[in-house]
């Protein structure tokens, strides 16, 4: 067989490879899927229901990760597998592409193993899908760029960032600079070519943007729309801020949960610094056409994702950040395994130093990641028929709906699962719920779409006077039987939602209060204009159906 291809099909099989073992991995660990996993799985079920972002619902700037999640169920049913698939397809895709990059950042299939296995290890929230998919797929595109930065390249790139906005806001404007720098760095010392190229790759991510801007002025307005992201974006990062960082504990044990936060926090801060150092020096004596420009832009993606990413709580937002890490960690080792003239004490220290830094890494993982509960959860300490027994249990479970589930994702949902069954046969698929306080996952297990165009009722979000008149636009003519208020949040409801509150108030009347362990429970609210049809065999409690 030709070389060429026989080096292509080996790395074909790699990334096939690290995306089949991304899988399992994701199966034999998972246990459901969270409650902030359901903010966006709310959204896509309320898109199943007739609704549409921005015209019909609150977006805060994903309407693309609730069209994926929604097309899945709509294709494949509300099974739990559906969801799942998606979230697995998304990892698995990442760590393809990671090895991919390295492919060409450093050709090892160990340093890409290893790449891969760090990013598994880390194991980011299902709901962080997108934070790995993205990049990954981001950095290829780089890397293509950089090598031969055509005008159909270009335009690719453009088209990539306007979908990575549409998955969130975020993530079009870090990959949107990523490319850039890579357009910038690769037409240097060019001033006119950087800066043809950065206009065709601006124009090309508006145009691919046009349609959803339109859109936005037809329902929303631009100007409002754009200011109730910044005011979304701002209460969140407030919210999330990391206020001090991460200090190293050199009195307890080596691998704990404050060396490895720190000894991960300062490594995805200097690994962009270094490498981008290091990438220009190499410039005329790259080992591949447009190495220099490709790292320099994977280390400004590096930087600005810690940037954007790296808050409270600091565990589960090292495991967002990790992909761009892996790939310029990745980039380093090759270095040090290249051939050099320095003498060989100097190469052994090199490469010494790097196995250690791998080694560290991988050792700041464990505590940081909960890898242990994790290889517990799997079985790995167990027999094989333990792990065999779990990935079947796993699968039974994916094959029920949120509302069969064994494990609720909030105490809220499931102390409500009398109150489903009730909505089950007592009201309409197309009526609506209003729960106070932030619990999406109850409008997914109860099958019905969120009232008011509001997800959640949380402090300092969407409070303005012009919010709540919007909301209570939305409630007055939607089909809302009931409204749910949990009682912890109730005090905080009544506060920033006056007027939501007021119209409550005039409009429903109590029907029961449900207790809910650990919880002041649940007060169900009932439609005062909403005629009876019946009475609900089991409680007595009215029908609307």
């Amino acid at each position: 067989m030709d070389p060429v291809r026989l080096n292509t099909t080996k790395w074909a099989l790699a990334a096939a490879t690290a995306a089949v073992v991304t899988v399992l991995w994701r199966i034999q660990t998972f246990v459901g899927f969270s409650n902030d996993h359901y903010v966006h799985l709310a959204r896509a079920q309320q898109i199943l229901l007739g609704a549409w972002p921005v015209r019909d619902f609150v977006d805060p700037g994903m309407p693309l990760m609730y069209l994926v999640s929604a097309g899945a169920r709509a294709l494949c049913g509300g099974a739990l597998a559906t969801e799942f698939a998606v979230v697995a397809a998304g990892f698995a895709v990442a760590a393809a592409a990671t090895v991919l990059c390295v492919r060409r950042l450093a050709p090892s299939l160990a340093i890409a193993a290893a790449a891969v296995l760090l990013q598994i290890q880390a194991s980011p929230r299902t709901y962080s899908y997108p934070k790995l998919m993205l990049y990954g797929l981001a950095a290829l595109v780089i890397i293509a760029l950089a090598a031969r930065p055509s005008p159909s390249r270009i335009v690719f790139a453009g088209a990539a960032i306007a979908v990575a906005f549409l998955f969130r806001h975020d993530h079009g404007l870090f990959i949107g600079v990523s490319m850039a720098a890579c357009l910038l760095f690769v037409s240097l010392p060019d001033a006119m070519a950087a800066i043809r190229r950065l206009a065709l790759l601006a124009a090309t991510t508006a145009v691919a943007l046009l349609p959803w801007l339109l859109f936005i002025e037809r329902f929303e307005g631009l100007a409002a729309y754009l200011r109730s992201g910044v005011e979304f974006s701002g209460r969140e990062a407030d919210a999330t801020f990391l206020r001090s960082l991460p200090r190293f504990d050199l009195a307890g044990p080596a691998v704990s949960m404050a060396n490895g936060q720190a000894w991960l926090f300062y490594l995805y801060v200097a690994l962009p610094i270094v490498a981008l150092v290091l990438a220009f020096r190499r410039r005329g004596r790259e080992a591949w056409p447009g190495e220099s420009a490709a790292v320099g832009a994977l280390a400004v993606m590096a930087a600005v994702v810690d940037w954007g990413f790296l808050r409270d709580p600091l565990p589960t937002r090292l495991a967002d950040a990790v992909l761009p890490i892996c790939l310029l960690g990745a980039w380093l080792l090759g270095l040090a395994w290249l051939p050099r003239r320095s003498s060989l004490v100097t190469t052994v220290a090199a490469r010494g130093a790097a196995m250690a830094a791998v080694v560290v890494t991988i050792g700041a993982m464990w505590p940081v990641a909960g890898t242990r509960d994790l290889l517990d959860r799997a079985g790995a300490y167990d027999d094989q028929e333990a792990i065999v027994s779990n990935y079947h249990e796993v699968l039974g479970a994916l094959g029920r709906r949120e509302h069969d589930s064994y494990s609720m994702p909030s105490r809220i949902s499931g102390g409500l699962v009398p109150f489903f069954d009730y909505l089950d046969d007592c009201t309409e698929t197309g009526d609506r719920l209003l729960v106070t306080g932030q619990f999406p996952d109850v409008f997914v297990v109860a099958g019905r779409g969120f009232a008011g165009g509001q997800i959640a009722y949380m402090q300092g979000f969407y409070t303005s006077r012009e919010e709540q008149t919007r909301t209570l636009a939305r409630l007055r003519r939607e089909p809302v039987p009931f409204a749910l208020l949990v009682l912890d949040n109730q005090p905080t409801f009544e506060r920033d939602f006056p007027l939501i509150d007021a119209y409550l108030r005039e409009r429903y009347a109590p029907l029961m209060d449900l207790p809910i362990p650990e919880t002041a429970g649940v007060r169900v609210l009932v439609d005062r204009h909403r005629a009876p049809r019946g009475r609900f065999a089991q409680t007595g409690w009215p029908c609307f159906k």
